[in-house]
């Protein structure tokens, strides 16, 4: 038990396992009996079953790339455990659900209570041993699967960590993203349909690389207004912030990206953006490298929806600004 905890600890998020190596005889399934064992997944931990989830699992998945102790399925079923034992009615509902050959992306509302005592540093490490406040937490999750032989070999995740903690009253100056308050919202999101053109999927793939083309080149008369305004703000503070591209999937009229976003803390932010720690912060000199994953939502060729979790908690670790 104590070396899976050390290898969470060092994860410091939930439910993230990605790709690893896995022999010639693996191969892919439907997509439909891929989005079937994502459903089950989330059903398994919506029932409380850790056990049920964590068997979805090839035993030799790994955690970003980076290997677990011993079986996966364990590794992945301790934390499971944490969660349920920290809020005993952890929820997880699949707003939207994109898949392409291997990969299944699901856009997810997560709501529960916190009534119980966290041990594993998981979600942004910041519950650990933390007494129940008894609050509400209601947030986004966008979590990314590869299936093979119907099994998860491969899983990433982004997390409205910073609004969790907000709407906790651990972080008070903190906000809780656009993306979780739409979420939680009354109005409704559009289902990803199935069908749709391969040139029409192909076309919107290439805009939403191209967005993150013109922000790394600097491109701001390209961008929307709203765009622009923050993406300024976000220069101001990491002169050196750079995008990059790691994975892309399209169905439907739905496109998400897999990216990471570095960048060198050397100016001060004037907008709440990023979780809103930063504003007024004045420069630790620090460089960051986190997860972001972007799901963008397309009519005739033009984003209509942006929706998007990122690794908040470890951007303000990484630059000093949260030191537990």
């Amino acid at each position: 038990m104590a070396r899976v905890a050390t290898a969470l600890a060092s994860a410091t998020a939930a439910f993230v396992l990605a790709s690893g190596s896995f022999g010639a005889e693996t191969a892919a399934v439907g997509p439909e009996e891929s989005r079937a064992v994502v459903r089950q997944f989330f059903a398994a931990i919506n029932r409380g079953d850790a056990k049920a989830a964590a068997a979805l699992f090839d035993p030799a998945a790994s955690n970003y790339s980076q290997p677990v102790p011993r079986d996966a399925r364990l590794f992945f079923q301790t934390g499971i455990e944490d969660i349920l034992q920290t809020f005993p009615d952890w929820h997880m509902e699949i707003v939207d659900l994109a898949a392409e050959a291997n990969d299944i992306v699901a856009l997810c509302r997560v709501r529960g209570t916190h009534r119980g005592v966290g041990h594993l540093p998981l979600n942004g490490g910041l519950l650990v041993e933390v007494p129940p406040t008894g609050r509400r937490i209601d947030v986004a999750h966008i979590h990314w699967f590869q299936v093979r032989n119907r099994k998860i070999v491969d899983h990433s995740v982004a997390r409205d960590d910073v609004g969790m903690y907000r709407q906790l009253g651990m972080l008070q100056t903190a906000t809780v993203s656009e993306t979780s308050g739409r979420l939680a919202s009354t109005e409704p999101i559009v289902r990803t349909p199935e069908q749709w053109k391969a040139a029409d999927i192909d076309r919107n793939k290439q805009t939403v690389r191209e967005f993150f083309e013109r922000e790394n080149a600097r491109e701001m008369n390209k961008l929307a207004t709203p765009v622009q305004t923050a993406f300024k703000d976000v220069l101001r503070t990491f002169p050196d912030w750079h995008w990059s591209v790691i994975r892309i999937i399209g169905q439907g009229d739905s496109v998400v990206t897999l990216v990471r976003a570095s960048g060198t803390h050397q100016g001060v932010s004037q907008l709440p953006i990023n979780g809103a720690l930063l504003v007024g912060v004045a420069p630790t000199g620090k460089h960051f490298d986190v997860w972001h994953i972007h799901w963008f939502k397309f009519v005739d060729g033009r984003i209509t929806a942006h929706y998007r979790t990122q690794d908040d908690i470890g951007l303000y670790k990484q630059l000093g600004v949260l030191t537990k």
